[in-house]
């Protein structure tokens, strides 16, 4: 009987390092899940970032595309929106919305899109 009180005590001991040992799991996977959110985060602001690099990004005249298309929208009288609403075919719409990311073809032309906007055309 005399071991019964250390058993007791290491029991209890045992107990307690168990406890907290569990908290500092759950700790440790909050702290790994705010983690990759923050990865997440990251990721997503430099492909913003690379995004805006490329639709800024100036040719060898030093004129960048959104200068070039304002000019030819109000210089020459191109119909910007009414361009936009050419491009947007209804099968267009819908694989923008059912795919994120990726490319489509359609009438010989092919449509790369990321983040469900189309990023530039090619033709086939």
């Amino acid at each position: 009987m005399s071991n019964n009180p250390d058993i007791e005590e290491l029991t209890y001991k045992r107990n307690a390092l168990n406890a907290q040992m569990t908290k500092l799991i759950e700790e440790r996977n909050r702290t790994n899940e705010q983690i990759r959110s923050i990865a997440e985060k990251i990721s997503n602001i430099d492909h913003q970032i690379s995004s805006m690099k490329k639709s800024h990004k100036l040719n060898k005249t030093g004129i960048t595309d959104h200068a070039l298309l304002r000019y030819l929208e109000r210089i020459h009288g191109f119909d910007v929106e009414e361009i936009r609403k050419e491009l947007m075919t209804d099968s267009l719409r819908k694989c923008l919305q059912t795919y994120k990311t990726g490319k489509v073809t359609e009438n010989g032309i092919t449509y790369i899109f990321r983040d469900n906007a189309i990023v530039t055309i090619m033709i086939d």
